[in-house]
């Protein structure tokens, strides 16, 4: 077996790999998502003949995840910003979800990252807990449910957006009571903007900066 081993900054500066190589692996980050979406193009070209293979290493519980937390809310704007959301979503939460979720799919993270910005880890330790698994999962399944309504600005789907974009920081602040109740394993958004109609919650914690 032959290795290339590159730095991000060579790894980026052009290079065409693919009819020499169908697999790589991530092993530090960059400061960006966008760069390593280059370091990846690497290998994705026209007349490649092998199925491409990227695998980006990250240690949970390690400053491999305050690196991505740090990409991640600066990609999530860049993404919002360049009209990757659909259009008929206004609120500025249900956005930064729903970037967060392209994100989540775009590099294969195990849950929607938007749980780090609704639920602040104080400590490293604190990345993959529970509760922020469970958030996760969550804000996915609403993401499902907001992109496949109606492409429209009016009616029913305008009114489920906006007690949605209400609802979230509610929805944090019902889950970290607890994360392990069964109902957040199947659930309907309709459902949910009910039963956190009574939640209070403290607006300091959904701040994205």
């Amino acid at each position: 077996m032959h290795c290339l081993v590159l730095s991000i900054s060579l790894s980026v500066a052009g290079l065409n790999l693919h009819k020499c190589c169908c697999r790589g692996l991530i092993m530090q980050y960059p400061w960006n998502w966008p760069t390593i979406l280059q370091v990846i193009g690497r290998l994705f070209r026209i007349g490649g003949e092998k199925t491409v293979d990227w695998t980006i290493l990250h240690v949970t519980g390690t400053m491999y995840d305050v690196a991505e937390d740090k990409m991640n809310r600066k990609f999530c704007e860049q993404l919002r910003l360049e009209s990757q959301i659909p259009s008929f979503v206004k609120g500025i939460r249900l956005q930064r979800m729903i970037a967060y979720e392209i994100i989540r799919l775009t590099f294969g993270q195990p849950f929607n990252r938007f749980a780090w910005v609704m639920n602040p880890p104080e400590k490293v330790q604190d990345y993959d807990s529970k509760l922020n698994q469970v958030l996760g999962s969550i804000f996915s399944t609403i993401v499902s449910e907001v992109t496949s309504q109606p492409d429209t600005d009016h009616g029913s789907t305008q009114v489920l957006l906006t007690q949605l974009e209400v609802c979230i920081p509610k929805v944090a602040a019902l889950v970290k009571r607890n994360p392990n109740d069964p109902i957040w394993l199947n659930f309907g958004v309709n459902q949910l903007v009910e039963m956190v109609e009574d939640v209070e919650f403290s607006e300091e914690k959904a701040s994205i900066g």
